[in-house]
C-alpha cells in the first residue's frame, strides 16, 4: 500500500479499506493504544493541538532565565523502544534543563511504560521517592 501519491489516502479511506497491522506494530500494542483512547481522541489531540499552536508561549516566555531551571531532584524514565518521543531527545533536553537529574530506560518497552510494564515503573518511582526522601518504600 502506498499511501503518499496524492489521493490514494483519501480513496483508500473512502473505499473503507482496511490492512493488516505492520510487523512493528504488534496486536499487543493496538489493545494499548485502545485502551488509553477508550474515551475518545479529543484530550490527547487537544494537548498537542495546544503545544503546536503555542498556547502557552507568552506564559513561557515570562519566565526569567534563572526560573526555568528545575532546582528539585528529577527522574527520568524512558524505553528503548518508543518510537513517538525518542529517549535520545528526551534526555538531552532534560539535562540542559535538570541539573540533579536521574535517567532510568526500561528495555523492551514502547512509548506507554505505564501500561506495558506498570510494576517496573511502581518500582522506579518508589525507589526514587525514598532515596529523594530518605525513606524506604513500602513492600
Amino acid at each position: 500500500m502506498n499511501l503518499a501519491p496524492v489521493g490514494a489516502a483519501l480513496r483508500y479511506v473512502r473505499e473503507g479499506r482496511v490492512d493488516a497491522l505492520p510487523s512493528w506494530y504488534s496486536l499487543s500494542e493496538y489493545a494499548t493504544r485502545d485502551k488509553i483512547l477508550a474515551s475518545g481522541y479529543k484530550g490527547p489531540l487537544s494537548w498537542y493541538k495546544a503545544a503546536m499552536r503555542g498556547v502557552n508561549d507568552a506564559d513561557e516566555a515570562a519566565i526569567s532565565q534563572e526560573d526555568r531551571f528545575c532546582k528539585v531532584p528529577t527522574l527520568l524514565i524512558v524505553s528503548d523502544e518508543d518510537y513517538v518521543t525518542r529517549a535520545e531527545v528526551q534526555v538531552m533536553k532534560c539535562k540542559e534543563w535538570c541539573p540533579d537529574l536521574r535517567i532510568e530506560s526500561v528495555l523492551g518497552c514502547g512509548h506507554w511504560i505505564q501500561l506495558e510494564r506498570p510494576g517496573e515503573l511502581q518500582h522506579l518511582l518508589e525507589r526514587f521517592s525514598a532515596e529523594v526522601t530518605g525513606s524506604m518504600p513500602q513492600k
